[in-house]
């Protein structure tokens, strides 16, 4: 129980960080297997035309029988994946706490909408009053990018922000802050593909539509091209696996936070007697 409950807090060794990602992967991408292998050939499944959220899509169109297993999958992986959040957010403390726990928001935001998704499958079927399936199916999976876009770009910062002013991170003395290229790239690579799809010029136009509405709009091309969602899906997994494998392991120094490592807000208590 005690092992469990380290496990949970993202307090795992590096070696334990590795087994826990071979089934965080072997169990999501075994899952979405399964429920590719239970989708109707007569339905007439393809990355290239549908989304891999229609393995999960209960209508007769798409795969009514075997949809809960791309959800059971979806749930597993959000819950199993924010341990793996917080093992990051352990590591990257040693260069600013507070800096850290932000970035771990966001990416334990992203994990939560992963598990959205799989409560709410894609279905053009009614869910509530004007509301279906496939609406709220369509504001968590773009949850899930928004979020781990901008907790990718913040963990960039901090490192590189390190990298020139503190050095605050133990690297090896061989690869150095190099090592954490190859999750970066495929952040950047992926980035590259939505990026040419987003309609950017609906951020700048003046309506009155709400923001979620203008981003709803402006990825529309990025959400009607099923190979991108697919790319993107691969993108995340090859991220989140790389950077907690590679991410070397810190020895927390006592007394190594420095004012500038402090959270912000925090209030410094007045000295007893003034």
């Amino acid at each position: 129980m005690k092992r469990m409950l380290r496990y949970l807090k993202g307090d795992h060794t590096p070696k334990e960080i590795r087994w826990h990602l071979v089934i965080l992967t072997g169990g999501f991408w075994g899952l979405v297997l399964l429920a590719r292998l239970g989708y109707p050939p007569a339905n007439h499944y393809s990355i290239t035309r549908n989304m891999l959220s229609a393995l999960g899509c209960f209508d007769a169109r798409c795969n009514p029988q075997w949809f809960w297993l791309f959800s059971l999958a979806m749930v597993y992986c959000g819950f199993v994946m924010a341990p793996v959040m917080l093992y990051i957010r352990r590591h990257m403390k040693i260069i600013s706490s507070w800096r850290a726990t932000v970035g771990s928001i966001f990416f334990l935001a992203g994990s939560l909408a992963i598990a959205l998704t799989g409560f709410f499958p894609y279905s053009r079927t009614v869910f509530l009053g004007a509301w279906r399936w496939a609406d709220i199916h369509g504001i968590t999976a773009v949850s899930i990018g928004v979020f781990f876009s901008i907790g990718a770009i913040w963990h960039a910062s901090l490192l590189v922000r390190d990298r020139i002013f503190h050095k605050r991170m133990e690297v090896s003395s061989r690869w150095g802050y190099l090592v954490f290229f190859p999750p970066f790239l495929i952040v950047l690579t992926v980035f590259v593909v939505i990026g040419i799809h987003v309609q950017w010029g609906l951020f700048f136009q003046s309506g009155a539509t709400s923001a979620l509405d203008t981003l709803m709009k402006a990825t529309a091309k990025v959400q009607s091209q099923a190979i991108i969602e697919h790319i993107s899906i691969w993108g995340l997994t090859l991220f989140v696996v790389t950077f907690a494998a590679l991410i070397p392991s810190q020895t927390p120094i006592p007394g190594r936070d420095s004012e500038e490592n402090k959270n912000p807000l925090q209030v410094n208590e007045p000295a007893e007697g003034s």
